[in-house]
């Protein structure tokens, strides 16, 4: 009653639509009902997702949105490059059910209702933008989108976008941004302060929850104000407002920025991946195949609660037919006929995403540290108000123009009244077979029986008792977990491990979901990578200047321990061949696809070091970030550190600069060093080291050899130069420390030393001593360095 109070059910239109209402809650609740179960659920990053949620729980328990999470890749700061209001807002209901109802419960009762709160927004939007004719069309346009084959999901289109790849907070962000778009159109040179003010805090919501989809709505104000001029002071005021909204957490997410290791991802990303234009056509392709290949009969049997209800014979090219994606391509283009006449704005929108967005030109141009292949979801969302326009309109051509001709007039409405109820038949029925063979055959090529839990998977017994095994010994250091592409097929989730493994099992764990928070993850992924089929999640572990591809197990490990790992899960028979045959790692439990390995030694969490470290000074040259990559190439330099601060080399205290052993200058672009600045440096220290640089004219003998060019630093040249300089005595010591954490969110480590310190957790800004003469250094490659001078006690905040 609700439902149809808010819809206003009372006149033939919203008759209609509520009959697309009844086709859309049903199909969608016979698709996605076994997700409404206490169990973990399926999907590429749904476990991910469910951690996360976990995480936000245990920080409002706290008092907090955000916090240093030890659970994952050594330590990172969650929700600060991570968006966090879609994990606030399960959060928010799991506590409106006072502990009744299940975390994962909860959570996957979300994940149900996540494509209703979809078509409840797409239908405000639709009312907003073209009328109420036009809803109950544009409702059963979505079926297109929201049914969309599942062999594409990546791309994030539809149930599989939401369910098999998990891009929740996507979807959330996907709302905001219809609501967005909706009150977009009445903005005007006339519009009234509140609703600018609630159209600054729609789009505030978009920021807080998901970077692509604010990147996307950014983008359509700004081709708006092309087309809006007039209205440039209220969208002044807007941005203003906007500004102040998510100045809180967007200052943080730029203060992080530089720490986190985000790849950009373009369409060449995905081998066979679609261009934008053919994605909005689902299955348009499979026309230049069909005349000519033989494709026999097939049975399809209908069932519901696996009761078999109808069973029929069909040619399967009549199945295979493209009616959608045809249907899709007739519609658009009638609609962006009629809307030009019309000068709507929505297809300047359309056309112009169309043409820039989701292509690699627009990587070149802007290298932010997105999955530029993912704006084809919103192409596709903004197509759903072109073909609406479009069918419409074709209808309407119909009878207007063939009006006199009653018998080609009742013909032609037929026959794209069956075009579009075929198109409508094959999506709901055919696209997303998940507990069967999909109809197209594979997904990336291979079969595919998707099951919406975790517990549906054949290794996921296994899983359990891996879980176990850490449960019930004890861990002092991280466990790395394989996570493959094809974890999908046998655990439902490469994130499936690495979830459970920090929520059932208390467990430290390498990696997790989110990549780009963490500033170990290029170090970590790549080099896993080359010794088993782990994902390297958009970086390229054979790189030229890694040279990782040529490394053994053996020399893998010795990169990984420097992260603490004391365990290693493996799940392909590849890697577990390989650490068989390793001599740092011994075989602890084999489960049947599953194995467990013990490394023979591991980095202590916190450990004294009596090497003095090199400083890292960057003169407008190379990053820190980009020197540590060149540096952890050679396991010989692993004992010789190198340590970099924010701060000035002026501002350090002077008990620090004295523990210092030398210098490395990084100077931009083989710049020739003047012969002052040699001196300024020389007078400093003693030792020093220029990169990216050129030595002075005249300067003669053993000084040229402190001038590495960028060319030498992608050889041996800096390794033998640095060691020859750093003879500092190595040895490294666990020392005793005191952590203070919570939920695995720490707050606190403190410790006794008068020597150099390694803390093995990712370099944090948050980090802070409280002795404001100490600093928190980040050490080569990506952990924390301070200059012990007895007790001390570092603090997060």
């Amino acid at each position: 009653m609700l439902l149809s109070k808010y819809l206003k059910f009372n006149n033939t239109h919203s008759k209609l639509e509520a009959f697309v209402w009844c086709i859309l809650i049903t199909t969608i609740t016979f698709y996605l009902s076994p997700i409404l179960a206490n169990e973990y659920p399926a999907g590429w990053d749904l476990t991910g997702h469910y951690y996360l949620f976990n995480k936000m729980i245990d920080l409002i328990t706290q008092g907090k949105l955000h916090g240093y999470d030890v659970n994952w890749f050594s330590g990172y700061q969650a929700f600060i490059l991570y968006s966090p209001l879609s994990y606030l807002i399960i959060a928010v209901i799991y506590f409106l059910t006072f502990g009744l109802v299940s975390k994962l419960l909860v959570f996957n009762i979300f994940v149900f209702l996540v494509p209703i709160f979809f078509l409840l927004s797409l239908r405000y939007a639709l009312l907003k933008c073209l009328g109420r004719k036009y809803v109950w069309i544009g409702l059963l346009v979505s079926t297109t989108f929201l049914f969309f084959p599942m062999d594409y999901a990546h791309s994030g289109l539809g149930l599989a976008g939401i369910v098999f790849m998990g891009f929740v907070p996507q979807y959330i962000a996907i709302c905001f941004f219809l609501l967005f778009f909706a009150k977009l159109k009445g903005l005007k040179e006339d519009t009234g302060f509140k609703e600018v003010l609630v159209l600054s805090i729609l789009f505030s919501t978009i920021v807080y929850s998901h970077l692509l989809t604010t990147i996307f709505a950014a983008f359509v104000l700004f081709i708006y104000l092309l087309f809006n001029i007039d209205a440039y002071k209220k969208i002044l005021i807007f941005s203003l407002l906007v500004i102040v909204f998510t100045f809180p957490w967007m200052y943080q997410f730029f203060m992080y920025l530089p720490y986190s290791s985000g790849v950009a991802i373009g369409i060449e990303r995905f081998k066979g991946y679609k261009d934008p234009l053919q994605l909005l056509f689902p299955r348009i392709e499979v026309l230049k195949n069909l005349s000519h290949v033989y494709i026999e009969d097939r049975q399809i049997n209908f069932s519901i609660f696996k009761q078999l209800l109808l069973s029929i014979k069909i040619n399967t090219k009549f199945i295979f037919f493209p009616y959608t994606g045809v249907s899709l391509i007739f519609a658009c283009l009638a609609g962006c006929y009629a809307m030009i006449r019309q000068k709507l704005f929505i297809v300047w929108v359309f056309v112009i995403s169309l043409i820039i967005l989701p292509r690699n030109f627009l990587l070149e141009v802007i290298d932010l540290s997105i999955h530029y292949y993912r704006f084809a979801t919103y192409l596709f969302i903004l197509n759903i108000f072109i073909a609406t326009f479009g069918i419409v309109f074709i209808y309407r051509y119909i009878d207007k123009n063939l009006s006199n001709k009653h018998f080609v007039k009742m013909g032609s409405r037929l026959i794209v009244s069956m075009l579009l109820v075929l198109a409508l038949f094959q999506q709901i029925f055919f696209s997303l077979e998940w507990d069967k063979f999909s109809y197209y055959g594979s997904f990336g090529g291979s079969n595919l029986e998707y099951k919406l839990l975790a517990k549906g998977y054949k290794n996921y017994d296994e899983v359990e008792s891996v879980v176990g095994y850490f449960k019930n010994n004890t861990i002092k250091g991280r466990v790395i977990v394989e996570a493959t592409g094809d974890s999908i097929y046998d655990l439902g989730s490469p994130h499936l491990i690495s979830t459970m493994l920090p929520l059932e099992a208390g467990v430290n764990v390498l990696p997790g979901l989110i990549t780009e928070s963490s500033i170990s993850t290029g170090f970590i992924n790549p080099v896993l990578a080359t010794q088993s089929d782990h994902m390297a999640w958009g970086h390229n572990p054979y790189r030229e200047d890694y040279h990782f591809n040529s490394q053994s197990i053996d020399d893998a490990i010795r990169r990984l321990r420097l992260y603490g790992v004391e365990y290693i899960v493996a799940v392909t028979d590849k890697f577990y061949n390989r650490l068989l045959h390793s001599k740092n790692a011994q075989l602890v439990k084999k489960y049947k696809a599953i194995s467990v390995f013990k490394l023979n030694k591991f980095r202590k969490k916190v450990i004294s070091i009596k090497t003095k470290p090199f400083l890292f000074v960057d003169n407008g040259g190379s990053s820190f970030r980009t020197f540590s990559e060149h540096w952890y190439r050679y396991p010989e330099l692993f004992n010789y550190p190198v340590i970099y601060s924010r701060k000035n080399y002026s501002d350090l205290s002077v008990r620090e600069k004295d523990k210092i052993a030398g210098v490395i200058i990084s100077n931009p672009g083989d710049q020739l060093v003047s012969v002052s600045e040699f001196k300024k440096w020389k007078s400093l220290h003693k030792k020093f080291i220029f990169i990216n640089a050129k030595p002075p004219k005249g300067l003669m003998g053993k000084g040229r050899e402190r001038f590495i060019s960028a060319l030498h630093l992608n050889h041996s040249k800096f390794k033998d130069v640095y060691l020859r300089m750093n003879k500092s005595r190595v040895k490294f010591k666990s020392i005793d420390y005191v952590e203070t954490a919570n939920n695995g969110i720490l707050e606190e480590i403190s410790f006794s030393s008068k020597k150099n310190v390694i803390i093995n957790y990712n370099y944090d800004i948050c980090w802070k001593s409280e002795d404001s003469d100490q600093e928190v250094y980040q050490v080569t490659p990506s952990q924390m360095f301070v200059f012990a001078n007895g007790v001390t006690r570092l603090i997060c905040n």
